[in-house]
């Protein structure tokens, strides 16, 4: 009889020993996906503001090039109603 309980124990140890190490297994996965995801997301925010610096340099290198060509056809428009 008590090599029959000793094999039922042994079963139960080695059942709950194995579910704790699988718990342990997902809780470290669970864990490295949100590193994971936390990384992802400080990324995202640098490329926001990259774009947004892109955007913005983009905007005052067009309103130079607006200028110029403003300042170009006053240019032509002096000359053509001069003559």
């Amino acid at each position: 009889m008590s090599s029959k309980w000793t094999d039922s124990s042994f079963n139960k140890i080695q059942t709950v020993a194995t579910l704790a190490v699988m718990l342990i297994g997902a809780v470290m996965y669970v864990s490295e996906i949100e590193k994971d995801v936390a990384i992802l997301e400080a990324n995202q925010q640098a490329m926001k503001a990259q774009i947004a610096e892109y955007q913005n340099d983009n905007k005052a290198m067009f309103n130079r090039i607006d200028e110029k060509l403003d300042q170009m056809i006053n240019i032509i428009h002096s000359y053509s109603s001069g003559n």
